[in-house]
């Protein structure tokens, strides 16, 4: 019987362990999707050389890319899957990917010289310097580097397929979506060519999947025919919502809203018959890649058993659906999307809510129940994410608990992961953090991401910390930032909220536990009602990404706000404001609509 690799979790055991008999430690980061990860696990660590080498000399420990996103970021060498020798105090020796089994043995043996010549007096600390408490620099916070960053998409942009760069070729959404706002704000045709290009050419690529839907993860030739096999629940999240809002941004074509909007479906078609967890509202992390499979047509994979599911359920990833399945019940007139998002949410909340207060990143689905309780509470992503859907559905069904959920949310940020000079770190301290996990960083993405939701707040409660906040998470990012190019354009996104700010308030009158869509507190009867709701669905169909909504009572104060009321009229009206002032009401979608792209584009009210 052959022997295998004796991997240990990521943990102090391990680490002890090697520091008590004095060895390496062999970290190997894979995933659950990855090819590559599956190939060397069945060459290399089958391979009994290799085999002995790794269990007699080194402390071999394993880590899951999608369950300790942490870990990655600090150890990851440049893809999946990851092998990297560590010290036993986690300081790393040397690293590489995928690595054939002859090689595999030689760099053992070289680790295994140098750790015997050198042992404890290594002192190399790769990651110490990336600790980030760095100064913040509110002055560049200003339109120029918005028109920077978006000349950086542009730049990037291939003009014969699509995309940007070369190849591989990654569906960078926030660089999609930020050339949809250039679009929208500056009416240039430049911009909406970048998106339909695109857009057309994954969806008619071998990107998409045509035969039981949705997105694989990239492209690994620049005309998009070629994918990596695998399909990710944050990456068709994420698409998911993109399409929907080209469906609608770039409606005076009809021929191509249609086909974005069925792209679309073709999304939904595959959570619904792969992804989703029979029974619940959740969604898988991943299905694996089998490039043999996906070349077959659909009776002929019907008779073979379809690549692995990975039935985890994530709370960042589950909330990002969440919000796209708000927006297709409202796009797609599908109700149902709109009730799994409400009940996505609420079991988020319910299921992944860890002991603190704060969301867990992960909860473990196998055989139709969760095994154990929420794990790796406290990361910034899963509190950001969950707070953004939650101000999503809000938006859409004014459940009051949502708003309030998302407040504990931000204020659970501020108390256990703000930086001393503002911004966020990626996870809340630990004492016993293990190697290069005790130095906290602040990633630039999920930092801009969580300036979204705090200038949503901001415009919802109209607390100047929260706008405070924003500004500060971003201004703590802004050096080195043109060294992301259209990686960066996740910034210009938020960049766009916090310079030019869109917030509507739609008074009308509402009166509590009236019958009306599920949990939703406050609903109007008759014709005010209707006449609300399509006031309501004008701001909720505007795709620019900065547009925020909120809904004042007639008969009272804004509940967020109390300082700040809106006059009413003898209908229900809507004001469209930019920053602190405002247009004068409106009383019709139509007008609503025509005021909103007015002000996208520049116009600024008088007052």
């Amino acid at each position: 019987m052959k022997a295998s690799v004796q991997w240990q979790e990521w943990g102090s055991e391990a680490f002890q362990r090697a520091e008590r008999e004095k060895k390496p430690v062999l970290l190997h980061i894979g995933a659950v999707w990855c090819h590559w990860c599956h190939v060397m696990d069945h060459t290399t660590y089958e391979d009994q050389r290799v085999v002995s080498l790794v269990n007699e000399r080194f402390v071999p420990v394993r880590v899951d890319n999608d369950r300790r996103p942490d870990v990655n970021r600090r150890y990851n060498t440049g893809g999946w899957p990851t092998t990297a020798f560590l010290t036993p105090s986690g300081r790393v020796l040397t690293g590489a990917t995928y690595v054939p089994p002859k090689e595999m043995a030689d760099l053992c043996g070289k680790v295994l010289d140098f750790w015997e010549e050198k042992g404890d007096q290594v002192n190399v600390d790769l990651f110490k310097g990336k600790v980030d408490e760095g100064e913040r620099d509110e002055g560049a916070l200003g339109p120029a580097l918005l028109d920077s960053l978006a000349e950086a998409v542009a730049q990037s942009y291939d003009p014969k397929y699509g995309g940007f760069g070369r190849a591989p070729k990654f569906p960078q959404v926030a660089a999609l979506e930020l050339s949809l706002d250039r679009y929208l704000t500056t009416g240039d045709d430049r911009w909406r060519t970048i998106v339909e290009t695109t857009l057309d050419g994954m969806a008619g690529g071998g990107m998409h999947d045509p035969v039981e839907g949705g997105f694989f993860r990239y492209s690994t030739t620049r005309d998009w025919s070629v994918p990596h096999f695998e399909k990710m629940l944050e990456d068709n999240a994420r698409l998911l919502d993109l399409y929907l809002r080209a469906g609608v941004a770039l409606g005076r074509d009809a021929v191509d809203s249609a086909a974005h909007l069925e792209t679309a479906g073709d999304v939904l078609r595959f959570w619904g018959d792969v992804l989703q967890n029979p029974g619940t509202p959740y969604l898988a992390g991943s299905q694996d890649a089998d490039e043999e499979y996906y070349a077959l047509p659909l009776e002929e994979r019907r008779k073979r058993t379809a690549p692995y599911i990975d039935r985890t359920v994530y709370a960042d990833w589950n909330a990002m659906a969440a919000r796209a399945l708000l927006r297709a019940g409202r796009v797609l007139g599908e109700p149902r999307c709109t009730r799994q998002a409400q009940e996505l949410l609420h079991g988020l909340d319910r299921d992944l809510r860890a002991g603190d207060g704060g969301m867990a990143h992960f909860r473990v689905w196998r055989d139709g129940a969760f095994q154990g309780g929420p794990e790796l509470p406290g990361l910034l992503s899963d509190q950001v994410e969950m707070a953004d859907a939650l101000l999503a559905l809000y938006a859409e069904t004014r459940e009051p608990w949502a708003v309030q959920r998302a407040l504990e949310l931000a204020e659970y940020m501020e108390e256990h992961l703000a930086a001393r000079e503002g911004g966020y770190f990626d996870g809340p301290a630990d004492p016993k953090a293990l190697g290069a996990l005790k130095y906290r960083v602040r990633p630039m993405e999920e930092n801009a991401r969580a300036a979204r939701v705090l200038l949503q707040l901001y415009q919802l409660t109209g607390r100047a910390v929260f706008e405070e906040r924003a500004r500060k998470a971003l201004a703590t990012q802004t050096e080195g930032l043109e060294r992301h190019g259209s990686l960066a354009a996740v910034f210009g996104l938020v960049l766009e909220s916090l310079l030019r700010p869109l917030h509507v308030v739609v008074v009308g009158p509402l009166h509590d536990g009236a019958a009306g869509a599920a949990r939703d507190g406050a609903v109007a009867d008759g014709a005010a009602a209707g006449a609300m709701e399509a006031l309501r669905q004008a701001v909720r169909s505007f795709p620019l990404s900065a547009v925020t909504l909120a809904v004042q009572d007639t008969a009272g104060p804004n509940p967020h706000n109390p300082e700040v009321t809106y006059p009413a009229g003898p209908q229900p009206v809507a004001y469209v404001c930019a920053g602190n002032a405002c247009f004068a009401p409106v009383d019709t979608p139509e007008k609503l609509a025509d005021l909103l792209s007015r002000a996208a584009q520049g116009e600024r009210p008088s007052n």
